[in-house]
């Protein structure tokens, strides 16, 4: 299979993110933040424990890819809120905007300069999300406002763990990032959520379990394998469908409208950030 249609396969699974908490008949955001990431913990663990050789998963700098997943931890709740509150296009566009935070994050803490035209578009991108916000009451009580907060929380928090896998993680292979990306998920969480297992229904757990194999096993296993035949800026961009698979998914299986905000918010973020990717790969 071609290195960009895996790629393409992988955005378009993950685009679908939305559709699993649609479809879960109103799972609680911990459980199903629990086993989304229950199931590649232990499918990846598996892997690095019985291939040849294997290492330790805890070694150098393993501090840090704790907090890493820990801090992970905390955006797959938040994940799950925003698409529980507000419309799958709207989490969708609005979880684009870890890469601006990322680069202002790697200004701060890497001491990766900025040019110009770099602070040019994250400016952009900031209006692009005012847009996304405006269209709602600025309200606690108005779930789309709820919902889009909590994507731009998750994003945030995306983004430390990006910084924190780029700067602590050179001697962890791509596999055992994802490892860490998911382990502290299941193990924070189970405490929470022993009240809720009982009340779960088979569908629910069916759906999770499905949303962690698909996406966090299928999905990235086609990434990766892609990475190592083409650059990881020109994948890397091509993900960028996946806001609008989301916004495709919503429209199709549930009539989510697309208002005018949305399209100039989503314009903003979109095309600033994949500016931004364009400019990096250029100067790289």
């Amino acid at each position: 299979m071609p290195p960009i249609v895996k790629v393409i396969l992988a955005s378009i699974l993950w685009g679908a993110s939305g559709v699993y908490v649609k479809e879960a008949d109103n799972m609680p955001v911990l459980a199903m933040a629990f086993f989304r990431s229950l199931i590649p913990s232990l499918f990846i663990y598996i892997f690095l424990k019985t291939r040849k050789a294997p290492q330790k998963i805890l070694r150098k700098n393993h501090k840090w890819m704790l907090l890493s997943s820990s801090l992970n931890s905390a955006r797959t709740v938040l994940f799950f809120i925003s698409f529980a509150y507000t419309t799958i296009g709207n989490a969708q566009i609005t979880l684009y905007s870890w890469p601006i935070w990322a680069a202002i994050l790697a200004y701060f803490f890497m001491k990766e300069q900025l040019s110009l035209t770099q602070v040019s578009l994250l400016c952009l991108t900031f209006i692009g999300l005012i847009f996304i916000f405006i269209q709602n009451e600025l309200s606690f009580d108005d779930h789309n406002f709820i919902g889009i907060a909590a994507m731009a929380l998750s994003a945030f928090l995306h983004s430390c763990s990006v910084i924190i896998f780029k700067k602590y993680g050179e001697e962890y292979r791509s596999e055992e990032i994802v490892f860490y990306q998911n382990a502290m998920t299941p193990l924070l969480l189970f405490a929470f959520c022993i009240p809720l297992f009982p009340e779960l229904s088979t569908k629910q757990v069916i759906i999770a379990s499905s949303f962690g194999f698909i996406n966090g096993i299928i999905a990235f296993s086609l990434f990766f394998s892609a990475l190592k035949q083409m650059k990881t800026a020109s994948a890397a961009q091509i993900t960028y469908i996946e806001p609008l698979c989301g916004l495709l998914w919503g429209y199709f299986l549930y009539q989510e409208q697309i208002n005018l905000m949305q399209i100039i918010g989503g314009s903003l973020i979109l095309g600033s950030t994949f500016a931004l990717s364009s400019l990096q790969k250029k100067e790289a």
